[in-house]
């Protein structure tokens, strides 16, 4: 949780003039995005999916929030369309007919996004959404992996059910600072939960992956490091990169 030895900024003393710290943030707070690769093409079929819900109900919550002017279910077919293997479009989505007659032409990526930042490629997708967006959805190189409620953002405990306010949201991380949840149980009967229970499919109390960020930093210049670390059969690093995890 965020309380763990490895949740902790880490200053280390100057070397030769040069400072560098470091940081590891757990991946599996924020949502997966790659987990929509595997939303079903027919639309009354997607619009049931768990991954599909979740991601419709950030998008709603972020607009609100932040007054802006798009529509969840447009931005997220055409993501679908952008994710999915064939180039049949959905019904609000876009696909290679789209792209190639953009100024600048393009093909849809037809696979997992390697990036978040890749959403900016995707019809709808503004510069302004994606500043909002960012700190709460990673795209992790596998569908299919679990959000953590131990570590996720306020944005991303409101994305499992239109019933938890931002207030209960910010709660539950109050609440689990003091003692994180051991199983989804504890986690569906915390103070304020909605009535009824809530849909855990999804969802766990522990993570596999995490993003460590390193700077260093030598007078004016710095340099910074970003890697994708699995701790599945032992900790190893997945990618190393520039971009954002």
């Amino acid at each position: 949780g965020p309380q763990d030895d490895w949740a902790q900024p880490i200053m280390l003393p100057p070397f030769e003039g040069a400072t560098l710290g470091m940081r590891i943030e757990d991946l599996q707070g924020r949502f997966n995005l790659n987990n929509l690769a595997n939303v079903p093409a027919d639309p009354q079929q997607a619009a049931g999916d768990i991954n599909y819900q979740r991601f419709l109900l950030l998008l709603e919550n972020l607009r609100d929030a932040h007054q802006l002017e798009f529509n969840p279910a447009e931005l997220i077919d055409s993501l679908l369309d952008w994710l999915d293997p064939d180039l049949q479009t959905r019904p609000l989505g876009a696909e290679d007919s789209y792209y190639m007659s953009l100024d600048i032409p393009r093909r849809t990526a037809n696979q997992l996004l390697a990036s978040p930042s890749e959403l900016l490629l995707v019809k709808g997708f503004t510069p302004e959404l994606y500043r909002v967006l960012a700190p709460h959805v990673t795209a992790l190189p596998v569908s299919g992996t679990s959000i953590n409620v131990n570590t996720a953002t306020v944005e991303v405990l409101r994305m499992l059910d239109r019933r938890i306010s931002a207030e209960t949201a910010e709660r539950l991380i109050e609440e689990r600072l003091k003692e994180a949840w051991d199983s989804l149980d504890a986690f569906r009967q915390a103070p304020g939960m909605p009535e009824g229970g809530l849909d855990t499919n999804g969802l766990g109390t522990a993570s596999n992956y995490f993003a460590f960020y390193g700077e260093v930093s030598l007078g004016p210049a710095r340099s910074r490091l970003q890697s994708l670390l699995s701790r599945e059969n032992g900790f190893r690093v997945l990618a190393r990169a520039r971009g954002t995890l």
